[in-house]
């Protein structure tokens, strides 16, 4: 996280995660917001390598230590 607000109490989120089993790894990078009240995060996929090209442009919502991609 990085370039936070204390005004609106957020900051700014990237991520990317890589998956082992290829090599190179597949990955997926994510891009939103972390809100430190809840702790919840929001976004969408902004990049990926070909196995999870489909979900670029897909919302994503992080809650715990879940994470859903629709």
């Amino acid at each position: 996280m990085s370039c936070g607000t204390q005004e609106q109490n957020t900051a700014m989120l990237w991520v990317t995660l890589f998956f082992e089993g290829e090599k190179p790894p597949e990955n997926i990078t994510l891009h939103g917001s972390h809100d430190f009240n809840s702790g919840g995060e929001i976004g969408s996929v902004s990049a990926a390598s070909a196995a999870f090209a489909p979900f670029i442009g897909k919302q994503f919502k992080r809650v715990v230590n879940t994470l859903t991609i629709a």
